[in-house]
């Protein structure tokens, strides 16, 4: 489509490219939410704003899941911690 302002041909570029950006940055959340964000004990620590002693009760009490062990450190995967954090609130 050519127009007679050529402002208006830069304007619908510009929203074209504003949509493909914003499609992009959905698809990426989306697969960081698939893949799930690990943490380490002090991040998710941090994270709940707790102690690393109260996370490591917590989680001795079932109440907060370890999702994953590599070697030796203890690691959470940050959707659960976010349901975790919902449950403690309630």
């Amino acid at each position: 489509m050519i127009s007679a302002n050529p402002f208006d041909e830069i304007t619908a570029r510009l929203d074209r490219i504003e949509n493909i950006l914003i499609e992009k940055e959905n698809r990426k959340e989306n697969r960081s939410e698939e893949t799930g964000e690990l943490l380490s004990r002090k991040q998710a620590a941090e994270f709940l704003q707790i102690s690393m002693v109260t996370l490591d009760r917590y989680r001795k009490q079932g109440l907060i899941e370890s999702t994953k062990r590599i070697g030796k450190p203890v690691w959470f995967l940050k959707s659960k911690l976010m349901d975790a954090l919902k449950k403690l609130k309630q």
